[in-house]
């Protein structure tokens, strides 16, 4: 659907780890947006 974003469950417990997450989910949404490449994507293929 064009009008929804999901993002991944992480199970992760901490402070610094949830700002960096977050700060990953924000700079990928407005890459989104953008038109430009994301971060941290998975290769399929990989499984990684």
């Amino acid at each position: 659907m064009p009008n929804v974003l999901i993002t991944p469950h992480v199970a992760i417990y901490g402070t610094p780890y949830r700002e960096k997450w977050d700060a990953m989910l924000i700079e990928n949404c407005r890459r989104f947006g953008a038109g430009q490449p994301l971060l941290n994507v998975v290769g399929k293929k990989k499984w990684f």
